[in-house]
């Protein structure tokens, strides 16, 4: 099932040689050097220029956000690419448990989710442990591939749960078009009221330095203050630098665990439900 959803994305698809198979990964392990030497040279910009050292709560802040995007893309785009898919018509053909199918989905999107961490996440960990200003150890470049395999669990299988409320939420908005409305309104309400709060943080008169001084001890509080509330996130990081303890490593691991039994409990009666009015 796996295989046979893998060959029908785009990319695999056009791979119909070896020689295909070897400029992909080539042209993937020139993606991911290219990357690397960029994510190299802005941290370098940032510590030697612009007084932003690259340090592990900045990493920290870095991987926790990039996983919240994940998340909320992950949230949206499962409701058409698993529960609502075209292809589960056909999958149902075959003689396969409705579980054996949900997981398959899911290892497919785990792959792709894998592969968009090889080629982003993966040259940051190298260019921070080449120019990250906290120390490392050997361990550092070990631990590097327990997080590769463990941080796309994490949107993937979160955002099969999430995706379920979202998907009545979906359905209501859709339903009631003056509530969808008034949720529009809300959110453009919020965002203008972030802009005005922003601009009031501006001084006047304006004065460049200070406003550059003030603004980088802004973000590195805030930075600091965020990372004290990302629980989990931390033992994960924690697991990259010397100060790890064998509690990080059973948490990280852990919650990758959790995360998948959760997904598999909670959205697999959903899809079970969907997948059979499909099949009616």
């Amino acid at each position: 099932l796996v295989g046979m959803q893998s060959t029908n994305r785009k990319k695999f698809k056009k791979m119909k040689s070896k020689l295909h198979v070897l400029l992909y990964f080539l042209l993937r392990i020139l993606l991911i050097a290219v990357i690397t030497l960029v994510a190299g040279a802005v941290m370098w910009l940032c510590n030697s220029v612009f007084s932003i050292y690259i340090t592990q709560d900045l990493l920290l802040f870095f991987i926790a956000f990039t996983q919240i995007i994940s998340i909320l893309g992950y949230t949206h785009s499962l409701v058409d690419n698993l529960y609502l898919s075209k292809d589960n018509a056909i999958l149902l053909q075959f003689p396969a448990r409705h579980s054996e199918i949900f997981m398959s989905k899911m290892i497919v999107n785990y792959i792709v989710e894998f592969s968009r961490n090889l080629s982003f996440i993966l040259p940051v960990l190298i260019a921070f442990g080449i120019m990250g200003v906290t120390p490392i150890d050997i361990g550092y470049w070990f631990t590097i591939p327990l997080l590769l395999v463990i941080l796309p669990l994490i949107p993937l299988f979160l955002g099969a749960i999430l995706s379920i409320p979202y998907m009545y939420i979906q359905r209501l908005l859709k339903s009631v078009p003056l509530l969808q409305t008034f949720v529009g309104l809300g959110l453009l309400g919020i965002l203008v009221y972030i802009g005005v709060k922003i601009i009031q943080l501006i001084p006047v008169p304006l004065r460049l330095l200070a406003l550059y001084t003030s603004f980088i001890e802004w973000l590195t509080g805030f930075i600091s203050s965020v990372d004290s509330y990302l629980y989990g996130f931390q033992n994960i990081v924690n697991c990259l630098f010397p100060t790890r303890t064998a509690l990080d490593f059973v948490i990280t691991i852990g919650i990758g665990v959790v995360i998948v039994i959760l997904a598999y409990v909670l959205a697999m009666p959903l899809f079970f439900r969907i997948i059979s009015h499909f099949s009616e």
